[in-house]
């Protein structure tokens, strides 16, 4: 068994660097136009949800809800900290329309 998963995690990584082709073909890096770090959260999220309710050891629907939860945690938490700054900005947006400098 452990042949059979070194040559499926051979397989991927093959699959992963020609899809890196297609990047470097593009001439683009793709750290450069998406967020690698919540690709590879997204990633790993994803197989561990998906592995742990494979083997039983977790409900797909009461994973779900714990996930939406905190992410409404989530959410709350960073509205908080957003709220201000956009409250300060809508404020120099009214005190300095258009954002102009006299730099005269």
């Amino acid at each position: 068994m452990a042949d059979s998963l070194e040559a499926q995690i051979d397989e991927a990584n093959t699959a992963i660097l020609a899809e890196m082709e297609h990047w470097n073909e593009l001439k683009v890096d793709p750290a450069e136009v998406v967020n690698i770090n919540t690709v590879m959260l997204d990633a790993y999220t994803f197989t561990l949800g998906a592995y742990l309710e494979e083997l039983g050891v977790i409900d797909g629907k009461e994973f779900t809800l714990r996930f939406k939860k905190r992410l409404l945690e989530n959410l709350r938490f960073h509205r908080g900290n957003v709220t201000p700054m956009v409250q300060e900005a809508r404020r120099n947006a009214i005190i300095r329309p258009n954002n102009r400098r006299n730099f005269h």
